[in-house]
């Protein structure tokens, strides 16, 4: 989850000052020692040292706000949200202008699921802070989960006016945009993104993604190579650009790119899915199966992997083990359309089969006017 916790030397200094107007005394020292220590096993991954430091600190000052929130975010960081509510409450009642405590419980918030009382807190924090350009945009993406999609955007366009070169903002934009069903202004706002950092992965995947399904096959290749151009091993792009090759029907490429993506990330059942389509289309039957099968495993239960493997089965003369999926699918959802049309298709290769066979036991089976007969066995 995204709680903040300034810890920059105005942060230490404010508290620092509090804890020696507050009448600490001699305790100042043993509480900024245990704090400062907490910060750093905290920065390091080990949050349940964090946790019994900044409780130390809590003990000897009570009245220390900045122990509060940073225990609050290890606890939100360990999945303890109560917990870490009861944390920024705290620190709220000491200091109720601390605009940070406030954006924290509201970010403890969304993880609830309270999203009214979380926008109630964002609001809050912005109120006391009207520059705090995250507050904003968590506040935006609190209106989006509540689908306030115009309230959002207001909220988003001032995150911008104070962050302006936050990519994350215009892809936040973007997913409102996309829910929308805005496609158009989708893509505007992920390319505004990519002009504020060329490299930022999630706005250019999801811009090629956008693209391949505004049918932008070309422009969307260029942005899944431009990703693999600086992180080769992306899974994910590769398997994307494969995808678009497919679209192409450029099917040695799409195969190159599909193997390569499921090379690396062997548990990506997408890649493996589309690689093994690619794959039978191109008659690499074997290796086709392999990769169906190992989509299957990872998602047992997805339609689209079992029909593609169904008519794997069904190209190669195993159409009874066709039929098996098929039939599993539509005790599964028996109105499923495509299962049924599918099991159309495996019945009549099941005929065709045997017809074959039959043909086959004649032509084994009868005379022959060559010399010495045809045998097929």
């Amino acid at each position: 989850m995204k709680t903040a916790n300034r810890n920059s030397v105005a942060m230490f200094v404010a508290c620092l000052l509090q804890l020696v107007f507050s009448g600490c005394g001699p305790n100042v020292k043993q509480v900024y020692d245990n704090y400062n220590q907490g910060r750093r096993f905290e920065q390091q991954g080990n949050l349940d040292a964090a946790i019994e430091l900044y409780s130390a600190a809590i003990d000897g000052q009570p009245d220390f706000v900045g122990s509060y929130i940073s225990r609050g975010v290890c606890l939100c960081k360990k999945q303890q949200f109560s917990s870490a509510l009861a944390d920024f409450n705290q620190a709220i009642e000491i200091s109720p202008g601390c605009d940070l405590a406030h954006f924290n419980k509201g970010c403890v918030l969304v993880e609830l699921a309270e999203y009214q009382r979380a926008v109630s807190s964002f609001s809050i924090a912005v109120e006391l802070n009207p520059t705090y350009g995250v507050a904003w945009l968590r506040r935006g993406d609190t209106f989006a989960k509540l689908k306030q999609y115009d309230l959002a955007m207001v909220d988003y366009g001032k995150a911008i006016e104070f962050s302006p070169s936050d990519a994350g903002i215009y892809v936040a934009r973007a997913a409102v945009r996309a829910k929308q069903g805005m496609a158009a202004a989708t893509i505007s706002e992920l390319r505004r993104a990519i002009e504020v950092d060329a490299q930022h992965l999630p706005a250019l995947l999801l811009l090629g993604t956008k693209l391949v399904e505004a049918k932008e096959i070309g422009e969307a290749e260029e942005v899944f190579a431009r990703v693999i151009d600086f992180q080769p091993e992306n899974s994910i792009a590769l398997q994307k650009l494969g995808i678009c090759k497919l679209v192409r029907n450029e099917m040695t490429e799409a195969a190159a790119h599909l193997r390569r993506a499921v090379e690396i990330n062997p548990a990506n059942d997408q890649a493996k899915f589309y690689c093994g389509l690619v794959l039978s289309d191109l008659k690499h039957f074997a290796e086709a199966e392999v990769h169906l099968l190992d989509a299957i495993r990872i998602q047992p239960r997805d339609v689209n992997y079992r029909l593609a493997l169904a008519k794997l089965y069904s190209r190669t003369y195993r159409a009874n083990l066709a039929i098996d999926i098929v039939d599993q699918i539509l005790v599964e959802e028996p109105g499923h359309e495509r299962a049924a049309r599918m099991r159309r298709i495996c019945q009549k290769a099941k005929e065709q089969e045997k017809m074959m066979g039959r043909s086959l036991r004649n032509v084994s089976n009868g005379p022959s006017d060559s010399p010495g007969g045809l045998r097929v066995d």
